[in-house]
């Protein structure tokens, strides 16, 4: 875990690229899947971003949408804060488990918020 606090920025920002590239050739695995079987890339009824309303017309899912910026956001915040306080654990020589326990713990405080976003 040493090693991870003097990487600082560069390591967060590997960690989050690598969690984009994986999602988007997910998304992209799964769009060929719904063209190849519903004919659609992106069919409306499997959605969870748009409907459609009584007219036909295309709507946004606004609280899907802001989930889906939501979660990057957090979870860019939650390892910047850790790959600081292990920085600063390891200048301090204090022991850097406290660290990661502390970090784990709001694991906690992040599924309540969803819970009470997404019910």
């Amino acid at each position: 875990m040493g090693a991870t606090a003097h990487l600082e920025f560069e390591s967060i920002l590997l960690y989050s690229f690598g969690a984009l590239c994986y999602t988007s050739i997910w998304r992209l695995v799964v769009a060929i899947y719904s063209k190849k079987y519903k004919g659609s890339y992106f069919p409306i009824e499997d959605s969870s971003h748009f409907y459609l309303d009584d007219q036909g017309k295309r709507k946004i899912k606004w609280v899907n949408v802001c989930g889906a910026f939501i979660r990057p956001c957090l979870q860019m915040c939650t390892q910047t804060s850790l790959t600081f306080s292990l920085k600063f654990a390891t200048a301090s020589g204090t022991n850097q488990g406290i660290c990661t326990a502390l970090m784990a713990s709001s694991v906690i405080f992040v599924s309540v918020i969803s819970y009470f976003l997404f019910k």
